[in-house]
């Protein structure tokens, strides 16, 4: 027992020889029992042989088993300051398995040996089965030391205290801790289960410590952990956290830390933050010590001793003393074992592991190398001295300072990797944006998703052979995937380049080093931070593609627009080292990696970075501005724009992975269509997500209620409400007989033509906007003859009309519906003496016009054409006796009056601009059709965005992307056809020829289905545009020519008809 010195060793071997005696008096007391009777020692309590000996039994159903054991001395290995390993050594220990029911098939148990050979027939015929086991076993047994405290005379007044350990056998478990190690099957282990609790219940696992000075000057030190020599691998995590993530953090953190030191150095502000890459011991105390030192570390591995305590390595990649500083030690291992707290923050969502750092960690001399150091020489020894004392206590509270951590995970941002997984949005999430989407004063926005980006870079990359591969001879040759976009707050973005393959040379002042050796890489993927801004469109080089675009056309074919071009700003691009990847085992384990990283990042600027600033590559979006913004020729086009990142909450490159669904950021292009209008100063502030759902959608086009529902779709429909009001167009009286002719308010004599049939906002609903046009005229003639004129009285007619607009505020898979439907009530009557009579009749009708989504775009039509439904005459009243109803045919009038046909080729052909390519906003190369349209509750109308490229067929079901990092392509499932058949909210099936909620996308996209076969009533083709036919010549989307008459026109010829009442 050493007073200056370690005790542990000494303990060890004092516990170890009280588990030795033990076992030898335990021996002896297992000889004086009986051996002829090997059944009795079963019936035994075993306490006075636990270490020599044990003997159990089981009783099942069929069978009995038998466990017995013989021990060896058990000994003791201390790992750390809370586990021991007991290593048990079985000399023999028997399995049996003894039938008790004849007709149980030999085998019917759960041993996965046969029976031995030659074993013994017991009296019920049955042979038992037996399995043996020897050898070590070897258990993780946790301890803990607490102090035994009584009174004696002997030891003088007081109380006194004696220092004990007790192994926690109730948590022990079974290792292996090398090929030497039994192997304990599952057959023995509730046995082996069932001899721990008895070493437990006999006692032997409270053992002394070594005995305690009376001088209470001095303490016996012990720690078990500074001096062990072994890191077993049987401790695969802590605190339910598996090691190799605690050893990828570490390996990350000092990545990070050595590329800052690496690029920009070391400054007061950011030692503490890059001490996990390098320290100088002058920076904390200046040159006041002996021996200075400066330390370059490579990246810390890690290991768990137990379920507290871990083991660091620090790898020395130089260090140098002030005293030689022309020698330099390199290949050096210190290691450090220090305790382990767990933590969690965010309601759990944040998980983390740090050391005590203001306990010091504790040199393990035994675990730790030191290459060409000799610890024999006093100066050596002196400087070692006083870097193991800094390492120790000072440098982890270095650490702990500058926010260092053994293990932080944040929970929010796991499985947030961006892949496809073929999911299908679901449309009630679409129900809020109906209900909560604002415009902030805009007229017209454009929102692009971070997939639409995506999609515009793949292009490029298909388009461009420089962005697929580059080479400089002598220096680098690199492999190129499409380029991928994530957006940040503040108008930037994350660049990510993946490089498929690639050799190069490191690089030295700005250029490749000659000397350098060339080196494979595979699979990397650097991200930069850049700018992204909007302004006028380029002149870019002869042989741009950009040249070729439609955009550009539209350019050089009018002098009334003005490009207006979205582009990433390379000139800015920060690299973002922290959140690149590299695919490599040894990366970030040495210098040398980082010296990779950054050749390749050199070329990356030098060559794929000049080629973006110079062409159009960098070209996200064009913006056409028009001078004829909002006139019958460019009645959408944008007068005025401008842009910005939309998010709910700021988003930054620490916290993009986490983003929750639904909110992950979009561009939001906004402008105004009326030159007169000025642009709103603010941006868009932040209401609902923008994009139907959280798949894989290129974006959304809102029109505001007062440019397109206000300002052209009401007006246009205002001409149904003026063919379907009926009016008197003259009202004749002659001597007691009225003469009425009955017109229509659209009739081009009538003087009510020019005036406005507007329709009013009746409702609003959860589903849809509810529109009315009422009008009534009502006219009395009054005669009074002479005494005894028959004809005297009153004569009375009335026309109403009641129409009805319903506009969708929910989106419907693939169709939106606007659905008009009116009726004209026409009543006629008098009130003669006795008599008071009317005759009433009405005429009912429905228009639906469609826009439906097809892989070519919105097809917009009348769905079901206006079709009248007159209704057979009503008559009340009383008649005199005798009189005869003459003339009196209100349904007659109405069926020459009320027309049987109300055409809208003109309301059709004025939307036929939302058919094939929107022409205000382009993506790259490409252009957008438009698909899914539906109203917000406001009366703003949004559209889908869906890709014009030729390979885009079919649309896509929509998929998780656009949250957390970007995949590459090569990491996306294919995704199979849909069916056409799909379930409604209602259970219905319905057959559609495209997949619903969706967009169209190269990417993605899925082969063409055939249309429907058109019917002559009900179908997709029953309504040619513009009521027209379809020429013969003519396929529609492959299936056959359609052919139909045109409609008929309604006649304009007002009708006259006698009204006369008399007796017979």
């Amino acid at each position: 027992m050493c007073i200056d010195g370690d005790n542990s060793e000494h303990v060890t071997e004092y516990i170890n020889a009280q588990l030795h005696a033990l076992h030898k008096v335990n021996e002896e007391c297992h000889h004086h029992y009986s051996v002829d009777n090997h059944d009795e020692l079963f019936a035994l309590p075993g306490y006075d042989f636990a270490l020599a000996a044990f003997y159990h039994k089981q009783a099942f159903s069929y069978s009995n088993y038998q466990f017995s054991a013989k021990f060896g001395a058990p000994r003791v290995e201390f790992v750390c300051n809370h586990d021991v390993l007991l290593h048990l050594s079985i000399h023999s220990a028997t399995l049996a398995s003894i039938p008790t029911v004849s007709d149980i098939p030999l085998g019917s148990n759960r041993f996965e040996k046969s029976p031995k050979a030659g074993a013994v027939q017991k009296p019920n015929g049955r042979t038992p089965e037996i399995l043996t086991l020897s050898g070590m076993v070897t258990l993780r047994v946790p301890f803990v030391r607490f102090d035994l405290t009584g009174h004696a005379d002997v030891l003088g007044p007081g109380e006194h205290t004696a220092k004990a350990f007790v192994l926690d056998m109730a948590h022990a478990t079974v290792v292996k801790t090398s090929e030497l190690s039994a192997d304990v099957t599952e057959a023995f282990r509730p046995y082996i289960e069932a001899y721990l609790k008895h070493f437990q219940k006999s006692g032997y696992n409270i053992l002394s410590s070594l005995p305690i000075f009376k001088d209470n000057r001095y303490n016996l030190n012990m720690d078990f952990s500074a001096v062990t020599e072994h890191v077993y691998t049987h401790i695969p995590e802590m605190f339910n956290i598996e090691l190799n993530k605690v050893a990828t953090y570490l390996q990350e953190s000092w990545r990070t830390a050595a590329w800052f030191v690496q690029e920009k150095g070391t400054s007061l502000g950011t030692r503490k933050t890059t001490a996990i890459a390098e320290w100088d011991s002058t920076w904390m105390h200046g040159h006041q010590d002996e021996y200075n030192f400066m330390v370059k570390f490579g990246a810390p591995k890690v290991a768990f001793l137990c379920g507290k305590e871990a083991v660091i390595y620090l790898q020395v990649d130089e260090v140098v003393f002030s005293d030689s500083k022309e020698k330099v030690y390199r290949g050096w291992q210190i290691a450090l074992v220090v305790e382990v707290v767990h933590s969690v923050e965010a309601e759990g969502a944040v998980e983390i592991l740090t050391f005590k750092a203001g306990k010091g960690g504790k040199f393990a001399q035994n675990l730790s190398v030191f290459v060409g150091f000799d610890l024999e020489d006093e100066i050596n020894y002196a400087k070692f001295s006083r870097l193991i004392s800094f390492l120790s206590v000072e440098y982890l509270q270095i650490l702990e300072e500058g926010s260092m951590y053994l293990y932080r995970h944040d929970s929010r941002a796991h499985d947030a990797i961006g892949t496809f997984t073929g999911t299908t949005s679901n449309l009630d999430d679409d129900v809020d944006i109906a209900t909560h989407t604002t415009m902030d004063g805009f007229e017209q926005i454009a929102i692009l998703s971070q997939f639409a980006l995506d999609q515009v870079f793949s292009a490029y990359h298909s388009k461009h052979s420089w962005m697929q591969q580059a080479s400089v001879p002598g220096e680098f040759s690199m492999k190129y995937e499409a380029l991928r976009i994530r957006l940040l707050s503040n108008n930037r973005v994350l660049v990510f380049i993946p490089i498929k393959s690639g050799k190069l040379r490191t690089v030295r002042d700005g250029k490749a080093y000659a000397q350098s050796e060339e080196h494979q890489i595979s699979d990397w993927e650097l991200v930069f931070e850049a700018g992204i801004r909007m302004e006028e469109g380029t002149v870019f080089t002869d042989g741009d593609t950009y040249l070729e675009t439609k955009p550009w056309s539209i350019f050089k074919s009018t002098k009334k627009v003005k490009l207006l071009q979205l582009v990433l700003d390379f000139e800015t691009a920060k690299f973002e080292f922290g959140l690149s990847r590299f695919n490599d085992p040894e990366f970030g384990y040495s210098r040398l990696s980082l010296e990779k990283a950054a050749a390749a990042h050199h070329y990356l600027r030098q060559n794929y970075f000049e080629k973006m600033k110079k062409t159009s590559a960098r070209v996200v979006h064009t913006v056409i501005l028009s001078d004829d913004a909002g006139q019958t020729s460019a009645p959408y086009d944008f007068a005025k724009a401008t842009f910005h990142i939309y998010s709910k909450n700021p988003i930054t490159r620490e916290n993009y992975l986490i983003i929750p669904p639904g909110e992950e950021p979009v561009i939001a292009v906004l402008g105004t269509v009326n030159p007169a209008t000025p642009l709103p100063p603010n941006n868009l502030h932040w209401s609902t997500r923008w994009l139907y759902g959280s798949g894989a959608t290129l974006g959304t086009l809102a029109l505001s209620k007062s440019v397109f529902l206000e300002g052209k779709l009401l007006p246009l429909l205002e001409g149904v409400n003026r063919a379907t009001t009926l009016l008197p167009a003259k009202l004749d009286m002659d001597a007691g007989d009225w003469f009425v002719e009955l017109t229509t308010w659209k009739k081009k004599y009538n003087d009510r033509v020019n005036r406005a049939a507007s329709w009013e906002l009746m409702e609003k609903t959860g589903s849809a906007l509810q529109y009315k046009w009422d009008h009534s005229d009502e006219y009395e003639y009054n005669h009074e003859g002479r005494a005894g004129d028959k004809d005297s009285g009153s004569h009375f007619l009335s026309m109403k009309t009641d129409n009805r607009l319903t506009i969708p505020t929910h989106l419907k898979a693939g169709q939106m519906d606007i659905t008009m439907r009116g009726t004209t009530t026409f009543s006629i009557g008098w009130h003669r003496g006795e008599e008071n009579v009317r005759y009433s009749s009405s005429a009912s009708w429905t228009i639906v016009i469609s826009a439906e989504t097809s892989p070519t775009g919105l097809r917009i039509f009348v769905n079901q054409e206006f079709s009248r439904t007159i209704a057979d005459e009503t008559v009340t009243g009383q008649f005199a006796s005798g009189t005869k109803n003459q003339l009196l045919r209100p349904k007659k009038m109405l069926e020459e009056a009320f027309p049987d046909k109300v055409a809208l080729t003109d309301e059709i052909k004025a939307l036929e601009q939302f058919e094939g390519v929107w022409s205000c906003i382009y993506p790259g190369l490409g252009a957008y059709k438009l698909g899914n349209p539906f109203f917000t509750e406001k009366g703003d109308l949004l559209v889908e965005f869906c890709s014009d490229s030729p390979d885009a067929t079919q649309p896509i079901i929509r998929s998780s992307i656009g949250k957390g990092r970007p995949s590459t392509g090569a990491s996306r499932p294919i995704i199979t056809r849909p069916s056409s058949s799909y379930k409604l909210k209602n259970g219905s099936a319905t057959s559609s020829p495209i997949t619903p909620h969706s967009a169209i996308s190269p990417l993605l996209a899925l082969p063409p289905s055939p249309m429907p076969a058109p019917t002559t009533k009900g179908g997709l083709l029953d309504a040619p545009v513009n009521g027209g036919a379809v020429p013969p010549k003519e396929k529609v989307n492959g299936t056959a020519p359609v052919t139909s008459n045109p409609p008929k026109k309604a006649s304009d010829a007002a009708i006259g008809i006698g009204i006369k009442g008399g007796q017979e």
